[in-house]
């Protein structure tokens, strides 16, 4: 059972995973550490520890906006190097 007893969060968060575990490893450096991204959740964590929603949301929609940032700008950077069109 989900630690939250709520099993439909439980099937969201697990699909959520699945869909951008690929991602996650494009945008991860080699160890995990607590600066970056990493921090980013660690922060999320202590929001949804302290049951602070309204917290969780903001920072986990910085986090989302932030990533998408990172991965377009990585994707642009591959496409230069290997002069890919768009």
């Amino acid at each position: 059972s989900a630690p939250s007893n709520n099993q439909s969060l439980r099937k969201l968060i697990d699909e959520y995973v699945l869909n951008t575990d690929r991602y996650t490893h494009e945008m991860m450096p080699a160890t995990t550490v607590k600066d970056g991204p990493q921090a980013e959740h660690y922060l999320i964590l202590d929001a949804c520890m302290r049951k602070q929603p309204l917290e969780v949301a903001s920072l986990l929609e910085e986090h989302i906006l932030e990533s998408k940032k990172n991965l377009i700008a990585s994707a642009r950077l591959r496409q230069e190097k290997w002069g890919l069109a768009q």
